[in-house]
C-alpha cells in the first residue's frame, strides 16, 4: 500500500466533489426510468435496479476513492477498483432489463418524446458529450489534474444531460395521464 501512496493522483476536494455530481444524476435518472420500466415489466423493472444500483456503487466508491485520497492522502485501491466491476456489470443488467421487456416498451413513443423539442436539444449534448468522451480515452494523460477536470465537467454535462431529458420525458408521459382522467 504504501507503494501506491507515493503514486497517487493530485485530487483536490472539489474535484473529488464535483466526480459526485454524475454519480447523483445517475442515480436520480435510473431511478426515473426504473420505476416506468417496473409499471410495465415486473422482470425487467427488478433488473434495470440490480443493473442501476450496480452500476451507481461503482461510481459512488470512485467518488470515496477520490475523497478519501483529496481528504487523506490515502489510496485505498480498492475503492477505486470496483468500478471496473461494478459499472459494467450494472450495464449488463441494464441492458438484459430492455431485452427481456422490449415488447412491452412502446418504443415508437419513446423514440418521439426523445426527438421532440426540447429533449431534442438535450439528446444532441448527450450524443456531443459521448463523443468527447471517447476521444478523451485516446488523447488524455489520466495524470494531469487539468484532464481530469475536463472529463469530470464533461461528464456531469452529460449525466446531468440525461437526468433533465429523463425528467422532462416522465413529466410529459405523467400529464398525458392526466389528459385522459380528466
Amino acid at each position: 500500500m504504501d507503494k501506491l501512496d507515493k503514486t497517487l493522483p493530485d485530487f483536490s476536494l472539489s474535484l473529488a466533489l464535483v466526480d459526485a455530481l454524475p454519480v447523483i444524476f445517475f442515480f436520480l435518472s435510473s431511478l426515473s426510468i426504473a420505476k416506468e420500466l417496473k409499471k410495465i415489466h415486473s422482470l425487467g423493472g427488478l433488473l434495470f435496479n440490480i443493473g442501476r444500483i450496480l452500476a451507481y456503487s461503482g461510481g459512488f466508491f470512485q467518488v470515496l476513492w477520490k475523497l478519501i485520497i483529496a481528504l487523506f492522502n490515502k489510496n485505498i485501491y480498492i475503492f477505486h477498483s470496483q468500478i471496473k466491476y461494478l459499472l459494467p456489470l450494472g450495464f449488463i443488467f441494464i441492458i438484459i432489463s430492455l431485452i427481456v421487456s422490449h415488447s412491452t416498451i412502446n418504443w415508437k413513443k419513446l423514440i418521439t418524446k426523445l426527438l421532440s423539442m426540447p429533449c431534442l436539444i438535450f439528446v444532441f449534448i448527450i450524443m456531443f458529450c459521448n463523443l468527447l468522451m471517447i476521444s478523451f480515452l485516446f488523447t488524455m494523460n489520466q495524470l494531469n489534474t487539468k484532464s481530469h477536470w475536463k472529463e469530470e465537467c464533461v461528464n456531469v454535462i452529460f449525466q446531468g444531460s440525461f437526468l433533465i431529458c429523463t425528467h422532462i420525458a416522465s413529466k410529459n408521459e405523467i400529464n398525458r395521464k392526466e389528459n385522459k382522467q380528466k
